[in-house]
């Protein structure tokens, strides 16, 4: 068993070669990281072979070190400035994540889940100009979702992370952050920093003096036997309050009492089953596991319960089964070809026969039985007719067509559409075949993260604030379509920590926020950011509470239902008319309160243009950016990179930063932080000589 190939293989060797886990268990995470592209390590966690708590702490008395939980990095509260130590594109490419900075010591500690290359530190003290570095243990993908919130804004990273997550402690830390360590028994003292990570992989420090006992894990699992959550004592019913089966757009079914790790655990053991039926569907390879996965993502942007997401996966992943492939049965198909609907109509219960002695949810039963309904009333078993249609069955007959079109070489086209032609091609059946709800809100699944790049830099930053999500999926696509970089906040606390955070063009709330009201929010963010053009966009129709609106300094009060065009047409004149008021201003200070690079990480963080003036001993540097890139550099006789890495050894004088000037051409190519590595590279150098 290879375990060099993956991430995080070498912890994985140990745990089997010291039998804290099996050679099935270790297969079927190898198995599971191998098709997510994804680490061992979380492999290991979310496939249940051992909690992430046991392996976090293996881990840590191995290295000497202490370890972050994903529920307290999940909490934690990090101060921009730190963050702007570490450049973005640096914490990704290095799997870091800064979280604390002792100005005292001049030690900057970070999260990092590499294990398979502990040298980060040289790296790290390049561009955040600190003199030690202290690393911490994580799981991979805490990393990962920490740099998405922090960094990103996305105030949903650890969304689907948690759910991942069958034992996750519900302590909350507050704003304070907390780090778990194992006495000094572990961390112990000597030559190295405290909580540095040392000692090569294949040396790990000593256990001590007590008796180490088994990283406990999940019993063997026997591939054969699947054990699907027990059913309800109610047949099936369209209509019947089973899940998804009964469930209007958007609403979150009652909580069941199927743990969290059956849930998980059955769906990975499909997962691996069924990837390997598909191995010899030419273009169809995998096709189940896309389509499980992305019913996944759309169910929690439906803010589906945990367990009607795995119902609607188990849906997905089970679909075609029972079914001849000779030909492959897709709603889009069956809708507009008379041939492929009779020869559905034969086969479409087979996955449902196939698993008649195993207890399938009753949601997952309901959506493979009306996958072949359409919206307009005209498909079968029962020509059901809009919501009387499963939502799971209208989520798995859009996503299935979908992954159709974009990663079958073999389908109706003869080729993989790219995901703007698939949508195209689905619009038109968009009220007939597909709900146009779930299908707007689809698009911003599908295409939101293919536009943000596209469209970058932004024209404006927009904040939408809804509790139904939903409710603003169209709102957000026509935005991002415009240019505009839109975040998402489903409550008042996210929207309080996003505001602190960034800089907004544009704020759209309802009024009814858990946690604070809109009012409150908005009275604390006029407080806290100024003027910031504000618009309500709620049901709250009454006369007290729009005059209330207006009091508090909103900019429009507007009653849902809205035109989403108006709605943006009118938001767009509010932020052209709010930068033109805005007063251009620059900023200036002492290299002693901020350093060279420090400037530059704002710059480049904030994607900011314009031109930075140094005057130190009689000389004049200049640093020209351009959406936060550097593409030029003046300092005396030197100009382009030469120029900036001459200044980075300035430490005294006066800055002046100038948003006005445009810069008018473009001799530096590389990317801000490059030159940044490169210049301290240079730097280290020369103090050595």
């Amino acid at each position: 068993m290879d375990f060099r190939r993956v991430p995080g293989g070498a912890i994985a060797a140990r745990l089997l070669a010291e039998s804290r886990i099996d050679a099935l268990q270790a297969e079927l995470a190898l198995s599971h990281a191998e098709r997510m592209e994804d680490s061992l390590l979380d492999a290991l966690i979310d496939c249940h072979v051992i909690s992430e708590e046991d392996l976090l702490k293996y881990m840590a008395k191995m290295f000497r070190t202490q370890f972050v939980s994903t529920e307290k990095l999940s909490r934690a509260s990090v101060a921009q400035n730190i963050l702007a130590r570490v450049p973005v594109r640096t914490a990704e490419k290095l799997g870091v994540f800064p979280i604390l900075y002792d100005a005292r010591t001049d030690t900057l500690s970070l999260v990092t889940a590499s294990t398979d290359d502990l040298d980060l530190d040289r790296e790290v003290k390049m561009c955040s100009s600190v003199q030690r570095v202290r690393m911490l243990l994580a799981r991979p993908a805490a990393v990962k979702a920490a740099i998405c919130k922090h960094y990103h804004g996305d105030p949903h990273a650890f969304v689907t992370l948690r759910e991942r997550i069958s034992d996750v402690s519900h302590r909350g830390i507050g704003q304070n952050f907390e780090v778990q360590s194992f006495g000094d028994d572990v961390l112990g003292e000597g030559p190295s920093s405290p909580g540095r990570i040392v000692g090569p992989l294949s040396e790990p420090a000593s256990w001590g003096s007590r008796k180490s006992k088994p990283v406990s894990a999940v019993p063997r699992i026997a591939l054969p036997h699947i054990e699907l959550p027990k059913p309800s004592k109610r047949a099936p019913d369209v209509n019947a309050d089973t899940g998804l089966a009964g469930l209007p757009l958007a609403a979150a079914a009652p909580p069941t009492d199927t743990p969290a790790r059956e849930t998980n655990g059955h769906i990975e053991i499909l997962n691996v089953m069924v990837s390997l039926l598909e191995r010899t569907r030419h273009g169809l390879k995998g096709h189940s596991t896309k389509v499980s996965e992305l019913c996944g993502a759309l169910g929690r942007r439906l803010s589906f319960s945990s367990p009607d997401i795995a119902a609607l996966r188990t849906a997905a992943l089970i679909h075609d089964l029972g079914k001849s492939h000779d030909q492959h049965f897709v709603p889009l198909y069956i809708a507009e070809h008379p041939a492929y609907r009779e020869a559905a109509q034969t086969v479409y219960r087979g996955p449902i026969e196939l698993f008649a002695s195993v207890a399938l949810p009753p949601a997952t039963i309901a959506a493979i039985e009306h996958v072949y309904e359409r919206f307009d009333g005209d498909g079968f078993p029962k020509r059901l007719k809009g919501d009387e249609i499963p939502i799971a069955s209208r989520v798995l007959a859009l996503v299935e067509s979908y992954v159709e079109l974009v990663a079958n070489s073999h389908n109706a086209y003869g080729r993989m559409l790219s995901a703007s032609e698939a949508l195209d091609r689905l619009q038109q059946g968009v009220g007939k075949v597909f709900d146009p709800k779930l299908f707007e809100i689809f698009q911003v699944v599908a295409l939101g993260d293919g536009l943000r790049s596209t469209l970058r830099p932004p024209r404006g930053r927009v904040l939408l604030i809804d509790p139904n999500l939903d409710h603003i999926a169209p709102l957000e696509l026509r935005f991002i379509e415009h240019g505009y970089s839109v975040d998402i906040a489903d409550d008042a606390q996210v929207a309080v920590q996003l505001i602190g955070s960034h800089d907004y063009g544009l704020i759209i709330s309802e009024v009814s926020l858990s946690g604070m009201g809109g009012f409150e929010l908005l009275s604390q963010t006029r407080r806290l950011k100024g003027d910031v053009p504000w618009i309500f966009l709620t049901a709250q129709a009454d006369r007290q509470n729009i005059s209330k609106g207006f009091e508090c300094g909103a900019s429009d009060y507007l009653i849902k239902p809205t035109s989403v065009e108006v709605i943006v047409t009118k938001a767009q004149q509010m932020m052209e008319n709010y930068q033109q008021a805005q007063p251009a201003h620059g900023m200036k200070g002492s290299l002693n309160q901020m350093a060279v690079p420090e400037i530059v990480q704002v710059f480049s963080h904030g994607r900011k243009s314009g031109k930075l003036r140094i005057d130190s001993d009689g000389k004049t540097a200049e640093v020209h950016f351009i959406n936060g890139n550097i593409v030029d550099a003046q300092y005396g006789a030197l100009s382009g990179e030469q120029a900036f890495y001459a200044m980075l050894n300035l430490t005294d004088g006066q800055f002046f930063v100038d948003p006005t000037f445009v810069a008018t051409r473009r001799v530096i190519n590389a990317s801000a932080e490059a030159l940044l590595l490169e210049g301290m590279r240079r730097l280290d150098e020369s103090q050595r000589q």
